[in-house]
């Protein structure tokens, strides 16, 4: 009873841990007697006296092959495989031997002979789905067509939720056969309408196990899918290896639609505000426990909140649930941010999205700088002396400030001149379009 149980074993161990393969097999000859004269449709017609083909494993394994002698019918024979084995690095021949004639459709005849034959990898068969002969040359047909893996079937790794994925969420999705199978058998491809398919990343792609955000596949407009399934599959255009799986993709979180951003005033200064707005209010036990600044490219992380959030403000006039941060700096000049979130029900992480829909572009307003140069009267008591003004950098309009009076200078070859200007001291104030001062400056 042990050695037959021990067999019985190593047999089933044999058969379920072998990589297995469905395809079909065509054979057969183009237009034996489709040519109708001078008049008739403009293609040859081919007529074969013999006809063998075969197709084989690394070889010397004969997977499929067929021989005619005599007249060969004009037909295409397909013959259906199913669960057949090949080990990884397998290679296959497909050899074709005929004896027969053609004619052509400008009237001529002669003889038609083949034999040759074509190699494909695996690799290949699993990529392209065919090799061999189409109908050419000679009209004759012998190939491998519609080879996939068999048997895939795709689980969701999160089995306390598996048709269900959180905004932020990572999606794992697996695939049984890991090890067995080249890994361009592990072909993932996405959809959003189950009609159109599309490759996933190349770095998530060409595994047994994949890991991804929906954020990361559907970018910006990952929101539009919010509440919709989302298709998932193993295979090629045209050819899958698998069922399809479907999820149903949730924000499982307010979801920030958009985002009021008002810079610094003036060079140097603080954010003015960023205002973060929600399609809903937080319900019992939810949370934001973190809400941050990201760079759009860097993922650099700034003025990230310093307390959970509890609850969102209703603003009436944008009709939408409200968070302004409270921490403002200032940000790298010239760079994009979004805002990322991370919400909880019960203290346990739920969705995390980022707003890539309204970013923000944070610019430090320039610098206004200016430099003072007086001139005395050219007599004592007179009053035709001056003072130049050369402004270095800044917004225009400017404003001009003596003795904290507005006043209008005369504009000459690019420098500012207060005039009819007695002896004494004067204290000059400049600002730009937004009321900005030289910090620099002093009397």
């Amino acid at each position: 009873m042990r050695k037959l149980y021990l067999l019985f074993f190593l047999f089933t161990n044999a058969f379920c841990y072998c990589q297995t393969y469905d395809f079909d097999v065509v054979d057969g000859v183009l237009c034996n007697t489709c040519w109708e004269g001078a008049q008739g449709p403009t293609y040859n017609t081919f007529e074969a006296t013999q006809f063998s083909w075969s197709v084989k494993q690394n070889s010397t394994i004969t997977v499929a092959s067929g021989s005619k002698n005599g007249y060969v019918p004009n037909a295409k024979n397909t013959t259906s495989y199913t669960n057949k084995v090949f080990s990884i690095g397998s290679t296959f021949l497909i050899s074709i031997n005929s004896t027969g004639s053609v004619h052509y459709e400008s009237g001529n005849s002669g003889s038609c002979n083949t034999n040759t034959s074509v190699t494909s990898t695996l690799d290949n068969l699993i990529v392209n789905g065919f090799a061999g002969f189409s109908d050419s040359p000679c009209g004759i047909t012998a190939r491998i067509s519609k080879f996939k893996p068999s048997n895939f079937v795709i689980t969701n790794l999160n089995l306390e939720n598996p048709n269900n994925v959180c905004a932020g969420e990572m999606l794992n999705l697996s695939v049984n056969g890991a090890g067995l199978y080249p890994d361009v058998a592990f072909h993932w491809q996405y959809s959003v309408d189950n009609t159109t398919w599309i490759d996933l990343p190349i770095a998530k792609n060409n595994r047994a196990i994949t890991e991804f955000s929906i954020q990361e596949i559907l970018g910006n407009s990952h929101i539009n899918y919010f509440k919709k399934p989302l298709y998932f599959r193993l295979g090629y255009i045209g050819r899958p290896f698998s069922e399809t799986f479907t999820i149903i993709y949730s924000p499982c979180a307010p979801v920030a639609e958009r985002i009021f951003y008002q810079g610094p005033k003036c060079n140097g200064d603080n954010i003015q505000a960023i205002d973060v707005f929600f399609d809903r209010n937080l319900t019992q036990n939810e949370d934001i426990s973190v809400m941050y600044v990201i760079n759009s490219v860097t993922s650099a992380i700034s003025l990230q909140n310093t307390a959970v959030i509890k609850s969102l403000v209703f603003d009436s006039v944008a009709q939408k649930y409200k968070y302004s941060f409270s921490n403002l700096g200032t940000l790298e000049n010239g760079q994009t941010y979004n805002i990322k979130y991370q919400t909880r029900l019960n203290e346990q992480n739920t969705g995390a999205l980022e707003s890539t829909n309204t970013p923000f572009k944070y610019i430090d307003p320039e610098k206004l700088s200016f430099n003072t140069k007086g001139e005395l009267p050219s007599c004592a008591g007179g009053n035709d002396g001056f003072i130049e003004i050369t402004i270095t950098s800044g917004t225009s309009p400017f404003h001009f400030y003596k003795n904290q009076e507005e006043v209008t200078p005369e504009l000459s070859g690019g420098k500012y001149y207060i005039r009819n200007l007695s002896q004494g001291d004067y204290n000059i104030v400049v600002t730009d379009t937004s009321n900005c001062i030289d910090k620099n400056a002093y009397d």
